[in-house]
């Protein structure tokens, strides 16, 4: 029998989890969710969900859901890359000598730093598993076409250098109104290419958007 499978192909937005055997990084985990559950947020994800799923056959509304997805993700990952180096930042004052004011002082910011940074990853997977939700009902939710199309390991972020001309891609590809483009850095899984358009005829399209090292800015397509 095959033996399964390590779930840590899953790399964009699972860089964390609940089941940790120390516990303060459990209270991390706790204080976090309920941070981002007391908060508006969860009733924004509910109406981003409740359209992925209505609206799963109009391109337009896809295509729509997907920019607001993107915004919100540019957004949370800024905020995440705040709150990372604020930890280091205090990590390293902890380690230095201080009074017993100045450590429980340093204790609970930094004990603030790190709920802050698990809910906003929180957020990130949540919407990341909203995207992956619109690309299984494109395809249909067919095992082997999945199980190929998330085999490579995944880290790429909406900020990375780059996903400006993938943006362009996946804008050309939904103006040709031809099938419904996702764009893989939004979800968790699809780690093929940076584009996966699946056409109306139910054939499906990997494209991988290269920008030139040259001061030119042409752009190569993979299929």
């Amino acid at each position: 029998m095959e033996s399964m499978e390590s779930p840590g192909r899953y790399r964009r937005a699972f860089g964390w989890r609940l089941s940790r055997e120390d516990r303060d990084d459990t209270l991390t985990a706790g204080g976090g969710l309920a941070a981002l559950f007391s908060s508006e947020m969860p009733e924004v994800l509910e109406d981003y969900l409740q359209i992925s799923r209505k609206r799963r056959n109009n391109r337009l509304a896809l295509a729509r859901l997907q920019a607001y997805l993107i915004d919100e993700l540019i957004t949370v990952e800024a905020t995440v890359n705040y709150y990372r180096d604020e930890k280091a930042r205090l990590e390293q004052v902890a380690d230095q000598g201080q009074d017993e004011s100045q450590q429980d002082t340093t204790k609970r910011d930094l004990d603030f730093v790190r709920r802050e940074l698990f809910s906003w990853k929180a957020f990130a997977n949540a919407i990341r598993s909203i995207a992956d939700g619109v690309a299984w009902r494109a395809l249909d939710f067919d095992r082997a076409v999945l199980r190929a199309l998330c085999q490579n390991r995944g880290s790429q972020q909406i900020t990375s250098r780059g996903a400006h001309e993938e943006l362009r891609e996946w804008s050309r590809q939904f103006d040709h109104g031809s099938g419904v483009a996702i764009l893989n850095s939004l979800t968790n899984w699809l780690t093929y290419g940076d584009i996966t358009v699946v056409r109306d005829d139910g054939a499906i399209e990997i494209i991988e958007v290269k920008s030139s090292k040259t001061t030119s800015s042409r752009v190569t397509r993979q299929k």
